[in-house]
């Protein structure tokens, strides 16, 4: 099944164009990994959780009135929901779980029974572009990383990494035994990179990362016939990996975690140093974070390639000092192809991403665009995940994952410690009274 949603099917007045768009896009055979599986990219990501959930969301969207919302659950509507005409047209929660069963071996019972889905960051939410939403955020990181140790001038430099996944296809051994031996040719002075990193998808042991001295055909096979076994060897190569680049930090080369969880994993194997190395967030991201920087992207739903490089001329004219913002989209021009339905990603400042949404908006009104624009936000925001290895890693206040999720997610005490999780409603009201607010629907 081949699913490319024609441009301009739904009236650009319907609010539900952009969902509808976004979730076909999500599967165009040149934007998913796996578009038959429905798995969009990192390991197994899906954008809906079967073929019917699929065609019953589409069939929801196409059908949604004015003041309908679509309630989504790890891919699956669940529910068409009576709000008003301000409210969000679509809301989707993905392979959320209590803490006391967020283990892998709980959710993967769950999505065998047809009960889950892992959407990863951006296929479950309908806003992946394709390749060029990692290749910015990686550009954003070498870019400071380079400021930082290399004087801004990263010219002739190299990087060592491995995966890539939907960063591109080139695969030339396997990361374990290159690493290390890329690390022993370094200590002999034949080769010595500038930076090193790692993109596999080790996050999902099974379906991510490739185990040392495995064919890709026994890999593909016994991630059904015997999933536990490669796991296993799975762990056991990530260990040999991050020693390797603990290894290169030790020697002096910047060495970050990419936030795939790599190094928890080597820690459980027992590599007792594998946070010897920083995480690319507090390294490199937050620094951004701190200057009001992230990200900001958008999709052209014309299908017509010239409403982005109107967009990118109008960016230039809004930026016109921000020399790495020209530098990205010159780049990204001459560089990316559009997958899908065309799109552009940049990392703006405060106050920045608001002034180009109003730029977009004019441009619409007046015709300069041919259709509306989609504006999404990426899994990579300054508030958008609290994840104790990558995004909240090292927060010098100590306000790290646990305590963010608090003011979110309430324990109750009365079912025992992490057995019972609920929304914290009771923070909405109090703050919705401080602040005079009327919320529909919650204080209404």
């Amino acid at each position: 099944m081949i699913v490319q949603h024609p441009p301009g099917a739904v009236s650009p007045a319907e609010l539900t164009e952009a969902p509808l768009s976004m979730l076909m896009n999500n599967l165009h055979p040149d934007v998913a990994e796996n578009p038959h599986e429905l798995i969009v990219y990192g390991g197994i990501g899906r954008t809906a959780r079967t073929w019917e959930d699929f065609d019953r969301i589409c069939d929801s969207l196409r059908e949604l009135e004015a003041d309908q919302a679509l309630l989504v659950q790890s891919g699956k509507p669940v529910g068409v929901l009576r709000t008003h005409a301000d409210a969000p047209r679509v809301l989707i929660a993905n392979s959320n779980l209590v803490p006391h069963w967020a283990t892998w071996e709980h959710f993967n019972e769950l999505d065998r029974k047809g009960l889950a889905m892992f959407g990863q960051m951006t296929a479950g939410s309908w806003i992946y572009i394709g390749t060029q939403g990692i290749v910015q955020g990686t550009y954003e990181t070498f870019v400071e990383a380079g400021g930082q140790h290399y004087g801004g001038d990263l010219t002739g430099g190299w990087i060592l990494t491995a995966g890539l996944g939907g960063v591109g296809g080139a695969l030339i051994g396997n990361a374990a035994e290159v690493f290390a031996e890329i690390h022993r040719r370094m200590q002999d002075g034949v080769a010595r990179p500038d930076m090193v990193t790692d993109q596999t998808s080790a996050h999902d042991p099974v379906h991510g990362y490739l185990p040392l001295g495995w064919s890709v055909a026994d890999w593909r096979a016994k991630q059904e016939s015997d999933p536990a076994s490669v796991e296993r060897a799975s762990r056991a190569s990530m260990k040999t990996h991050v020693a390797a680049m603990v290894d290169f930090w030790n020697a002096g080369v910047p060495t970050l975690d990419y936030g795939n969880n790599i190094r928890q994993v080597a820690k459980e194997a027992g590599l007792e140093n594998a946070f010897a190395f920083p995480g690319f967030v507090p390294a490199c991201i937050r620094p951004l974070f701190c200057r009001g920087v992230g990200p900001f992207r958008w999709c052209a739903l014309s299908g017509d390639p010239e409403d982005i490089y109107a967009t990118d001329r109008k960016m230039k004219q809004l930026f016109p000092d921000d020399a790495q913002l020209h530098q990205w989209l010159d780049m990204a021009r001459e560089r990316i192809d559009f997958q899908g339905l065309p799109a552009r990603i940049c990392w703006i400042g405060l106050g920045d991403r608001h002034r180009a949404g109003l730029a977009f908006n004019e441009m619409v009104r007046t015709g300069e665009l041919k259709t509306p624009v989609v504006i999404g936000r990426d899994h990579l925001d300054s508030g958008s995940v609290a994840s104790p290895d990558p995004e909240t890693e090292s927060i010098r206040d100590g306000s790290d994952a646990e305590r963010r999720i608090a003011k979110v997610l309430w324990n109750d005490p009365a079912t025992g410690v992490m057995r019972h999780a609920d929304a914290g409603y009771d923070i909405v009201l109090d703050c919705a009274r401080e602040h005079q607010l009327n919320l529909p629907g919650i204080t209404g």
